[in-house]
């Protein structure tokens, strides 16, 4: 088994553009709810073949209180992984307390490189984790930030052995709310193996955004891109995605 090189990068953003309020939230103040997406799912219910549930609630009144977080499903147990956030608004914009929600562990990929040359020959598997959050505000930025550590671990197995290994952790995964609806979520993992005869470079990043300026209109974007190197068999490049599409907010 190889120990070393292997370099993975997990990009996990959320930017929250700035918003105003309009006559659909306005109609919506008194009429707080939670919602899922898909409808249904759950952190250890999934829906149909999808890899992700989000979850979370809302209540927009004259203050905006929002909790909104992607579960990633285990591909073998029922459990996920969770990356969200829990943050307060006033509806004129001013930030008034933010938090990260997370927990949990999954592997949220396993993936046979070569199903139709080498079926089962060459399978990777990319486990993630989050915990922590402690939120201090800064007086210099006039936002509020929330630290929380990723982790996990890069596996390859060849012919059913592991080939390559690799954990990593990092306890600078944050995420910031600042005035004017500002908000960010954003974490990166670095991790090296391999040599000159096998090495392998990931790269996972996730993407959440509002739309058009409203916190009930939301595009998602995740996936990963592989690229493995044998010195026997040349380099190859993958890309594995988990979700790319616009959803609404019920």
């Amino acid at each position: 088994m190889v120990s070393g090189r292997i370099l993975t990068t997990l990009i996990l953003i959320i930017a929250v553009t700035r918003a105003t309020p309009n006559r659909n939230l306005q109609v919506r103040q008194m009429r707080p709810s939670n919602f899922t997406f898909p409808p249904g799912c759950g952190p250890t219910k999934r829906v149909g073949n999808l890899t992700y549930c989000i979850t979370g609630s809302l209540d927009l009144g004259r203050e905006w209180l929002v909790d909104f977080n992607m579960n990633f499903f285990d591909v073998f147990v029922n459990n996920s992984v969770k990356f969200g956030l829990n943050l307060a608004i006033e509806d004129v914009g001013t930030a008034k307390r933010l938090s990260v929600n997370t927990g949990g562990r999954a592997t949220v990929v396993k993936h046979d490189f070569f199903p139709d040359w080498r079926p089962k020959d060459f399978v990777g598997a990319v486990t993630i984790g989050t915990r922590g959050g402690n939120t201090t505000y800064d007086n210099s930025t006039k936002k509020f930030v929330s630290n929380f550590e990723i982790y996990g671990d890069v596996d390859i197995f060849t012919q059913g052995r592991k080939f390559m290994s690799m954990p990593f952790s990092t306890p600078f995964g944050y995420a910031s709310l600042g005035q004017d609806f500002d908000v960010e979520f954003n974490g990166s993992v670095v991790a090296t193996g391999g040599d000159e005869q096998a090495n392998s470079r990931l790269n996972f990043s996730l993407a959440m955004s509002t739309l058009s300026g409203s916190v009930l209109n939301w595009h998602l974007y995740g996936g990963l891109d592989v690229s493995i190197y044998w010195e026997k068999y040349g380099r190859h490049n993958f890309t594995i995605p988990f979700v790319d599409e616009d959803i609404q907010i019920p």
